[in-house]
């Protein structure tokens, strides 16, 4: 993120109100928690189960119900620390994170906060979570009773 601005702050000479305005919100704190908690639940929720649930043609809708059921179990405890999405290993299958290589995984987990970032990090976390479960439960309710 910081090689964008500078970019856009030395290199893009193109001064529109387009350009200034993505430059401004790319500088506002809350707008970047936003975007560290998307990233986050991109990483650790939404990609695996796009993985886990679209991209295996073998699974049946009848196979489907135990992977969906290990990613509500585990979005559930996300919900009662949402901050240890900063630490979890795994994501909501259970399939190991690369925390170590995946240069967007390790941005989005040492992105550095104080304590009042972290509070409105954690707001962030926890209400995007509890809506991700309040629709999987109302969308996949046949699976997962």
């Amino acid at each position: 993120l910081p090689i964008l601005i500078l970019y856009l702050e030395t290199m893009c000479r193109n001064s529109t109100t387009l350009h200034l305005a993505l430059l401004n919100d790319l500088k506002n704190k809350h707008i970047l928690l936003q975007l560290q908690a998307l990233g986050l639940l991109g990483k650790v929720v939404t990609g695996p189960w796009m993985q886990q649930l679209y991209d295996c043609s073998t699974i049946t809708n009848l196979e489907v119900t135990p992977y969906i059921n290990t990613c509500l179990n585990n979005l559930k405890k996300l919900t009662t620390l949402p901050l240890l999405m900063l630490e979890v290993s795994e994501d909501v299958f259970g399939a190991t994170l690369d925390r170590e290589t995946d240069d967007v995984m390790c941005s989005l987990i040492k992105h550095e906060c104080n304590e009042s970032e972290k509070d409105i990090l954690n707001d962030i976390l926890s209400r995007l979570l509890a809506g991700m479960i309040l629709v999987i439960e109302k969308q996949l309710n046949e699976y997962i009773q």
